[in-house]
């Protein structure tokens, strides 16, 4: 991830993740719940003042 996707962008694609899975009717929003955790989680590396380049550096 080069930069910050809007969160818009970010739940259209957590759609586009478990709409294409025919699976039981139960896992999709699983799927989604565990998507979104996962993205705050990872928002919380931003909330220390840094520009995401600098996490971006010390993760690569």
């Amino acid at each position: 991830m080069s930069r910050v996707r809007p969160v818009s962008q970010l739940a259209d694609f957590s759609l586009h993740l478990t709409s294409k899975r025919p699976v039981k009717g139960e896992y999709s929003p699983a799927l989604t719940r565990i998507f979104f955790l996962f993205f705050l989680s990872f928002s919380f590396l931003f909330w220390d003042g840094r520009r995401p380049s600098d996490h971006l550096q010390i993760l690569s």
